[in-house]
């Protein structure tokens, strides 16, 4: 099986002087970072070296919505080779130094609100693909409008990377998941190997996709979709996509047949998991618009 991602990434992690040369590479595979810390699946995209105002920097910005909220998630990334944790259970000098770090971008926000926004904003207005609905908010309009609005959900999200799995004990990681939610802005640690997880299903995705004409119809987590594809994403399981393409009953084939004829495109993202892409943002809108019935509705799908 090939494991191209895996390996590419495990190299620059042993290799890397420091954190600039992670953060280069990540910043040309930045779906890792989306496939492992996403907070809403909608729409998203992801900024590199992103500041507030010239202040309180993070490596990476994660931009999301969901039907509800806009998501700001900030990526704060560490060395490979050193554990959070000392060997009597505190946290390490660097860990400390990222949660504080953290914690100052979150004060920031908390104050000034509005510089987040309109630095999401203008981000979000570069990005001239990126005009998308939030349906429960704006019911249809710009993206980079709909974020200024003071009335428009903002929620903040911390993430830190540091370190390898390996280097962490049993007590580690009690601790590692005690500490998530103690703090407001949800604050999580995750390692390296989160990163490597999300590589690796790439990479079995991209093998499966190579056997042959009957698993053709999706793509790796690590392609994008082409220009033709103007609107997206929604993602799910087949049978939750099925619904969401139009069929009258749950089915494992009508997103195959759907990609295989061009009306649609798919990429895997997990072993069962898919997400679609459209020609139209009409089409997309009215599966996003089925899938949030789905979702809120269980019991309604469920008897379909």
């Amino acid at each position: 099986m090939p494991r191209d991602e895996r390996t590419k990434l495990l190299s620059v992690l042993d290799t890397a002087r420091d954190v600039a040369a992670i953060r280069r590479y990540l910043q040309k595979t930045d779906w890792l970072l989306t496939q492992a810390f996403l907070p809403a699946r909608n729409r998203f995209l992801c900024e590199c070296n992103f500041s507030i105002a010239g202040r309180f920097p993070c490596d990476f910005l994660i931009i999301a919505a969901d039907s509800c909220a806009w998501h700001a998630s900030f990526i704060f990334l560490g060395p490979a080779k050193k554990s959070p944790f000392t060997a009597d259970g505190t946290d390490s000098k660097c860990f400390a130094t990222l949660r504080k770090r953290a914690a100052d971008a979150v004060d920031c926000v908390n104050a000034y609100d509005i510089s987040l926004r309109e630095a999401m904003s203008a981000i979000v207005r570069n990005k001239t693909h990126w005009c998308v609905q939030n349906l429960n908010l704006s019911q249809g309009g710009l993206a980079a409008d709909e974020i200024l609005a003071p009335e428009a959900s903002l929620e903040i999200h911390t993430k830190i990377v540091l370190g390898r799995r390996s280097m962490l004990s049993p007590e580690d990681q009690r601790r590692r998941a005690g500490q998530r939610y103690i703090f407001y802005h949800d604050e999580l640690l995750a390692t390296y190997d989160r990163l490597l997880d999300m590589a690796e299903n790439a990479d079995e995705a991209t093998a499966q996709q190579k056997t042959g004409d009957a698993t053709s119809w999706y793509h790796a987590p690590s392609d994008q979709p082409p220009p033709g594809y103007v609107g997206g994403d929604v993602c799910g399981t087949k049978k939750m996509l099925s619904v969401c393409l139009g069929a009258k009953k749950a089915s494992d084939h009508t997103i195959e047949q759907q990609a295989q004829s061009g009306a649609i495109w798919v990429r895997k993202y997990h072993r069962t998991s898919y997400a679609v892409w459209f020609r139209t943002q009409r089409a997309y809108a009215r599966a996003n618009a089925i899938q949030l019935g789905i979702e809120t509705s269980p019991q309604k799908t469920a008897s379909k």
